[in-house]
Formats: C-alpha cells, sequence, structure tokens
C-alpha cells in the first residue's frame, strides 16, 4: 500500500497537482451507497436542494444533504449523460436514444412517468454515438450534443433514421470485426457521421419536441454551458481536425471544424466531407473561443458553468471540467471586435478532488458539486462539495484582457515586490487544423514582455510585448507569484486601439481611474494659457468649442483661442488617451509636466508631410526624438488618428494608431544628448515635475476626441 500511494503522489506532482488543503477552497466527498455505481453523467439541484444525480448503470438518484441518504428516482436509462431538475418529482435525462421527461405523478418518491420529448436524431448502432446535454434555456428550450461515431467500430444492421450513402455503400460496414480492421474502416473515416445529425448541436422545443439543427462540426462535444449573458458554449474534444481541445462560443447555423458532420447540413451537393480540402474547410469554419492546451490544460474538457457572485471573486466567470486530470478550469472571456475569446487556467488541482470531473453545478449555498466519471478513458467516479471559506488570501489572476500591444492582468492581491514579475514568462504556439489526430505545438517562440502599473493599487498592470500580436495563437503565460501560475490565452482577433477591452468611463472614481477630459461635451475641467504662462486666462477662449464629444479649434472665426490647460496640474505618472484630426498642413501638440511658463515635453500633432525634421514630425517627442520611420498621420482633416501617452517614471512612450512609436528614457544617456541637442539645453529642470496637460492653439485648426487620462503609479 505504502508503494501504491507513493506512485500516486508522484503523478499528481507529475501534473501539477497538490494534495494539501487549499487557502481559500475545501473539497469533501458525498458518500454512495456501497455497491451502487458512481460513475455521474448527470447532476442538478432539485428546487426543495436536495440533489438528482444520473449515473451510468441508468439509474436517477437522488441525494439529501441534510440527512446524507440517498433514494433511487429512476432507472432503467440507457447511458444517460445529463440531466436537468424541472421540479422536486421531475427530471429531463438526456439518455444515448432520445430526450426524456421523467416524473414522479403519485408523489411516492419514484418516477413513474417515462415521456419521450424527443428522438428525432439518428442511431447507428456505433459505441461512440454519445448524447451530452440537455442544457436548458429561459425559454423552456432544450440544447443537445450528438458525437459523431468512431471507426473503432462499425455499426448496427438495425439502425435509426435515414442512411447517409456517402463515400462508403452501408453493406461496407456489416463486415466481421477482421475485415474491418483490414481496412474499411479507413475509408470510413476516423470519425463519421452516417445517420441525421451526427456531430452536430440540436435545439429541442420544450413543448412539443420539435428539433432543430443549430450548429454542425463537432467531434465529442461533451459539455454545454451558458454565460451570464446567455451566449451558448460547447467544448470539444482532441482528435482528427481537432490540433487541440476546444471551447467554442456556438451560434446558430455555424459551422465549427469537423467535416463528418456536413452533409447533414441543409442544401447540400458537396462530395464526401474527406474529399473537401482543408482550405475550404478553413474558409467555412468560424475557430474556437479557447484552446486547451492537450497535456498542459486538459485532455478532455466536460461541462462549463457559470460562477455565482460570492464565490471567491470569480463570479461571472466559468469554470470547466476536465476528465483525465483531478482538476477544474476557470475561464476568463472577453468580446474583441464581435468574437468571444479568451484564456483558461488551472482553478482547482487535486486538494482530495478526483480525476473525471465529468458534470459541475453549484447549489443554492454556492457550493460547487462535481460529478467524476470514467466510462472506458482515464478518469475517476464519485462525488464532491467544493466549498469557499475564503479563510486565507492568495495570489492568483483575476483577470486578463487583450490591448493592441499586449495584455492587461489584474492579480487577486497587490504584487508586494514588483521585480517579482521580471520572473513572469511567455510563449505562444498555434497547431494545425488538419485530418490527422492531434497537432503539436507549432511556431513555437518565447517573447519578451515588460510590466507597467496602471494604476496605484499593485493588482493591476500593462504587460507590453515586444513583438505584434498573431491572430489564432495560444499565448501561454507562468506567474511564478499566482497559487495557478499557468494561462493560456487565445488570440483569435486583436483590438484596433489600445486597451480596447477596458471600457471608456467617465467616472474617475471607477475601477481603471479614468476621467474623461470633455465629459458632458463641457470644458469646465480646462483653462486658457498662454505662450509663457499657463495662468493667462481662467476660462477658455471661444475659438474652442466641444460638440458631440468632439473638441474642436476654429481659427477661421474672429475671437480668442490660445493654449488650453487642464486645472488639475500634478499629472506626473499617467496614461493620456486620445483621438486627433490635424488639418492639411495644419501644427498643433499634446504637452506634459508642463511648468508655469508652459515649457514641457510635447507629442507633436503635426501634417508632417513636407516637414524635413523629423524630430518634428506627428507623435514625435517634439525637439528631442524622432518616431520610428514607419510613424505617418492618416489624410489631414479627413481621417482621425489614434494618440497615446504613457510616462511613468523616468519611462516616456508615444504610440501612434496603436502603434508604439517613441521610447526614451529620462536622464539616460540618450536623454542628456538629446536635450544638449535641443531648445531646452538652458532649461533649468526641464520637465522633472508634476504639471498640467496642455493642448496647443498653433494657428492652424485642431480637433481631439476620446480625450481622457488616469493617473498611474510607478514602480521606480
Amino acid at each position: 500500500m505504502k508503494t501504491c500511494l507513493t506512485i500516486f503522489s508522484l503523478t499528481l506532482l507529475a501534473w501539477g497537482i497538490s494534495s494539501a488543503q487549499h487557502p481559500a477552497l475545501k473539497v469533501d466527498s458525498i458518500r454512495i451507497d456501497p455497491g451502487k455505481d458512481r460513475q455521474v453523467g448527470g447532476i442538478d439541484i432539485l428546487p426543495n436542494g436536495k440533489i438528482a444525480a444520473a449515473f451510468h448503470d441508468g439509474e436517477v438518484r437522488i441525494y439529501d444533504p441534510a440527512t446524507e441518504t440517498w433514494s433511487i428516482f429512476a432507472s432503467g436509462l440507457h447511458e444517460p449523460l445529463g440531466l436537468v431538475a424541472e421540479g422536486n418529482d421531475s427530471v429531463t435525462v438526456v439518455q444515448r436514444p432520445e430526450l426524456t421527461r421523467i416524473t414522479d405523478t403519485d408523489g411516492d418518491g419514484v418516477a413513474d412517468s417515462y415521456e419521450t420529448i424527443c428522438d428525432d436524431f439518428g442511431l447507428s448502432g456505433n459505441y461512440h454515438e454519445f448524447a451530452f446535454g440537455p442544457l436548458k434555456d429561459k425559454e423552456g428550450n432544450y440544447f443537445v450534443s450528438l458525437n459523431v461515431a468512431s471507426n473503432g467500430a462499425p455499426v448496427r444492421e438495425e439502425i435509426r433514421g435515414e442512411w447517409l450513402n456517402l463515400g462508403l455503400p452501408r453493406e461496407d460496414f456489416y463486415v466481421s470485426k477482421e475485415e474491418w480492421k483490414d481496412g474499411v474502416k479507413i475509408k470510413a473515416g476516423r470519425m463519421y457521421s452516417r445517420v441525421p445529425y451526427r456531430g452536430w448541436v440540436v435545439k429541442i422545443d420544450g413543448k412539443n419536441g420539435e428539433m432543430t439543427p443549430w450548429a454542425s462540426g463537432f467531434r465529442s462535444p461533451n459539455g454545454l454551458g451558458f454565460d451570464a449573458s446567455g451566449k451558448l458554449y460547447v467544448s470539444d474534444n482532441q482528435g482528427d481536425w481537432l490540433g487541440t481541445s476546444k471551447l467554442h462560443h456556438v451560434e446558430k447555423g455555424k459551422f465549427y471544424g469537423h467535416p463528418a458532420s456536413l452533409p447533414w447540413t441543409e442544401g447540400y451537393n458537396g462530395p464526401n466531407p474527406l474529399e473537401i480540402p482543408v482550405a475550404e474547410l478553413e474558409k467555412m469554419r468560424t475557430p474556437a473561443a479557447v484552446w486547451f492546451t492537450q497535456s498542459t490544460i486538459a485532455n478532455s474538457p466536460t461541462q462549463p458553468v457559470l460562477i455565482p457572485e460570492g464565490f471567491g471573486k470569480f463570479g461571472g466567470q466559468m469554470l470547466i471540467g476536465e476528465m483525465n486530470k483531478s482538476r477544474i478550469i476557470r475561464l476568463l472571456l472577453e468580446e474583441v471586435n464581435g468574437v468571444t475569446q479568451g484564456a483558461c487556467t488551472p482553478f482547482l488541482d487535486g486538494h482530495g478532488l478526483d480525476m473525471g470531473i465529468n458534470r459541475l453545478v453549484f447549489d443554492k449555498e454556492s457550493r460547487l458539486i462535481a460529478g467524476s466519471s470514467h466510462l472506458s478513458w482515464p478518469g475517476g467516479e464519485g462525488m464532491a462539495t467544493i466549498t469557499f471559506h475564503g479563510e486565507k488570501t492568495y495570489q492568483d489572476i483575476q483577470a486578463i484582457n487583450i490591448t493592441s500591444s499586449g495584455f492587461e492582468v489584474t492579480f487577486l492581491e497587490p504584487i508586494t515586490d514588483p521585480a517579482s514579475l521580471k520572473e513572469v514568462t511567455l510563449n505562444r504556439y498555434t497547431f494545425d487544423y488538419h485530418e490527422s489526430y492531434g497537432s503539436s505545438q507549432i511556431d513555437k517562440e518565447d517573447l519578451e514582455l515588460k510590466f507597467s502599473p496602471l494604476d496605484d493599487s499593485g493588482k493591476q498592470f500593462a504587460i507590453e510585448l515586444a513583438a505584434s500580436h498573431k491572430k489564432d495563437f495560444c499565448y501561454e503565460f507562468n506567474f511564478p507569484m499566482a497559487y495557478n501560475p499557468l494561462l493560456c490565452y487565445t488570440v483569435r482577433e486583436i483590438p484596433e486601439g489600445d486597451t480596447a477591452s477596458l471600457p471608456a468611463t467617465d467616472d474617475p472614481d471607477d475601477d481603471y481611474g479614468w476621467v474623461n477630459l470633455l465629459k458632458n461635451d463641457s470644458l469646465a475641467l480646462w483653462r486658457n494659457g498662454s505662450k509663457t504662462s499657463r495662468n493667462k486666462h481662467p476660462d477658455v477662449g471661444e475659438l474652442w468649442s466641444v460638440k458631440d464629444g468632439v473638441l474642436s479649434l476654429d481659427k477661421s472665426k474672429k475671437g480668442r483661442g490660445g493654449h488650453i490647460i487642464t486645472k488639475q496640474d500634478d499629472y506626473f505618472n499617467f496614461e493620456l488617451q486620445f483621438e486627433f484630426m490635424i488639418s492639411k498642413g495644419g501644427n498643433s501638440g499634446v504637452k506634459y509636466r508642463v511648468n508655469e511658463q508652459t515649457v514641457g515635453l510635447e507629442y507633436q500633432v503635426f501634417d508632417d508631410k513636407s516637414s524635413k525634421v523629423t524630430k518634428n514630425t506627428v507623435a514625435a517627442l517634439y525637439n528631442l526624438k524622432a518616431p520610428t520611420a514607419e510613424s505617418k498621420a492618416k489624410k489631414p482633416g479627413k481621417e482621425w488618428n489614434t494618440g497615446r501617452i504613457i510616462a511613468v517614471g523616468k519611462s516616456l512612450k508615444h504610440w501612434l494608431n496603436g502603434d508604439l512609436v517613441m521610447e526614451i528614457e529620462f536622464g539616460s544617456d540618450e536623454w542628456k544628448e538629446a536635450v544638449a541637442n535641443s531648445k531646452f539645453k538652458d532649461e533649468s529642470g526641464f520637465a522633472s515635475k508634476p504639471g498640467p496637460i496642455l493642448l496647443q492653439d498653433h494657428g492652424d485648426d485642431v480637433k481631439y476626441r476620446n480625450l481622457r487620462i488616469r493617473k498611474i503609479m510607478s514602480t521606480e
């Protein structure tokens, strides 16, 4: 026994899984009666707080947490792999042949009514034709996912539904095991769909049982769930056409990659799906929202479930089970350019959790109930509760969002030692989309990254990458300071402007600290200045105006313009975002760390097509450092440009239209040489103190919009 325990402990360590007590989560087993099947296919919470569970042996049993006892509610089901509670005396179950409503009509605690809601999908008798679900929406409809068949075995002579005689005649499936293995199975395809809607997610009307084919392209979609907004998510397992396991945001009518299901698309008149070129399939398919890197994150992801508020600091995110490890995974999803994508990270590894986490549900006390299974694969069995007690704080990643130049990350606890961020590593890779089983990590590369604080909380940081983003790549982080160091973000879309994931807020006291400098189309946060004084006029000149969020300087009119300056004058460590439209041949600028005589650093706003002085071109640090050669303003007077300034301690950075175009370190040799060769060489204490933000009147028309600022923390 000692040897076995040692081997088990070594196995946990190899997976990075702990058997110690988690600082804020407690795992307790739910006792199942001896001699009873312990493989869980479905679980849900009844209105009275009891737990209904479907088991592989075909029973539905009810567990009473108050008495810790079980009772048999129903039996005789065929491989039930999902369950929804309809009331204290009724459940709806997906079993292999149908969606069934099971009810106790006489109140004796045992079901006496088994009602077929829908059996309109096909069955060939292949062992791999599982049915998963059901997931019930707010309108009372059910979503069910249907496995494709496996060429590990043929089909039975008695089938249900239309037979698809495509690529391989039906009689070829009725051969001996030896003949099947000797070559017929290759013609069938590794996974095949010969009866209706195998490889599909279907929607079933809860009132009349009518089935609607919803989306295609799945292999083994063992898990369905809704997020807080009602988006449908479906997991799928690695195999042919799946380089690694995936989570899909599923929408009606879309194809998600596995071609076996395509012939059941309405109006399909194409060839055998195995003959469709990969390039054509690539055009048709919708990529996954999240990749679960095989062996690193998960081998067989299962059911996603929404986290309720109060379960730690992760309310509104989702969890998903994993069959092949003692692991539950947390999902951190966001929408970028209308596409759902995001990250996955271990949530709970070991700590008394068994393998084979097949089904998850939260009860009324916000405890997580987990059910395990294995069938013929690696896994486990039994049930457990996971309770958040919050007795001890711990460090982890609370949120991560993509930006045009990197990411923004929020930690659960403040980073007390900023130097520890230098230990964070990042690599990225992608996977092949091909007929072969799985894919290795390809085009793998390590990336350099740099952290900058976003506020003074010590929790929020910008991660700037030394290389540009790549679409359809998995970004694998290792955060050594986190309880769960591993985090993988799947990049599908890249924001056009930086920090696009953050809400544009008008509230200076919000989580991100942004202040809208043109709030309510007002210039109340501004005053006038002159070339030599930042206090000349308390009011802004009438040539400046704000309408519909656009600040305009119109020099065609008569009256006073002049530089305008923020009334707040203590900006030193900050981020400033803005859009500008400069007139043809026009000149303006955004100045910061401005002294009493309005001398300071300047982000050039300039139509530089005719300029011969690169240190004065658009986005330059005026008269000090030119931007990169690629920097160029869009059409003057016609198109908006996006500017961004981050000044933190000695670090000064300028962005133009999403690209970092100027970077210099205050006080460095480069800085000293630049100042010595500039008009500022005789300015005492140049740009060394806090100051206001200044927008220049250089005699030309200019417009600004989306002008916002936030103070951030320096780690120097």
